[in-house]
């Protein structure tokens, strides 16, 4: 479901923006208000200039593909739930 400002609802009242991406070769921006892409913090490999990241886009959630690191993605900004309450990451 997209949202008239560009966003999508990918998982249940989850809202992720379709901030599309930068292509690693030309710097164009492409896919923006089909796809959103947000880095992970995982990378592939020791030096591989690879990483894992989330790609959402209206009908599908790919939690762990990897792209190339020169590829401009969103960065995702997450907290983690401990006993005591949340703290930022």
């Amino acid at each position: 479901m997209t949202h008239p400002q560009g966003f999508f609802l990918a998982i249940a009242s989850l809202a992720f923006p379709a901030s599309g991406n930068r292509n690693n070769s030309s710097g164009v921006l492409v896919n923006v208000s089909t796809n959103g892409y947000s880095w992970g913090s995982s990378s592939v490999g020791g030096g591989s200039d690879r990483a894992a990241y989330l790609d959402t886009n209206s009908t599908n959630v790919n939690p762990l593909p990897s792209g190339n690191r020169a590829t401009g993605l969103s960065v995702r900004c997450v907290q983690e739930l401990t006993k005591t309450g949340a703290k930022s990451l």
